[in-house]
């Protein structure tokens, strides 16, 4: 069993680890902030769906859901989103915080018991890469066609990906993850 490290180090648990975390914990909380769609198509048992776009700081100072010193486990798709939202839970006080290194991707890989939902959704992820490249090919295609104006899309989308890159932060997955369809 891992001992509990307080926030100002987060632990970060590989998937075996948090498997066997879970396998000595009685009642683990373990809070998935991934979309409801990605939670819907598949997550791991017991997890409780708090979807980063959506969390908030002040909500969580308030929670009655979650006691602030017993070990939460952090969850999403990749981990990049859990990793984003263990400042938040930080800054409401919680004190005993993991995230799954990997997100629930590693969780799958491991060969873990996970939960599938009815309904299949493209990551939030592979949604982004789509419309990036759309918005590359069409506006390529305007820009060679219409008016060399409009290879300022595929500019302004090349700058994005490079800015995602280097801070590991990406506006239009955010604007994508409040899409109706990933509600």
């Amino acid at each position: 069993m891992i001992t509990s490290v307080t926030s100002k180090l987060p632990q970060r648990l590989t998937a075996a680890e948090l498997a066997g975390e879970l396998a000595s914990n009685p009642n683990p909380k373990i809070v998935d902030v991934s979309t409801p769609a990605e939670f819907r198509q598949e997550h791991i048992p017991s997890a409780i769906n708090l979807p980063f776009d959506s969390l908030k700081t002040s909500q969580l100072l308030n929670n009655r859901t979650f006691d602030k010193e017993e070990p939460l486990y952090l969850v999403c798709r990749t981990g990049r989103r859990s990793a984003a939202a263990l400042d938040k839970f930080q800054k409401a006080g919680f004190t005993t915080l993991f995230v799954l290194d990997g997100g629930n991707e590693s969780w799958i890989s491991a060969g873990l018991e996970t939960l599938y939902g009815e309904r299949r959704t493209l990551s939030l992820e592979r949604q982004t890469r789509i419309s990036i490249g759309i918005l590359i090919l069409i506006g390529s295609f305007l820009g060679f066609t219409v008016n060399i104006g409009f290879f300022a899309i595929p500019t302004f989308m090349g700058a994005g990906l490079l800015f995602a890159g280097v801070t590991d932060w990406c506006g239009l997955a955010l604007l994508l993850a409040r899409a109706p369809w990933n509600r």
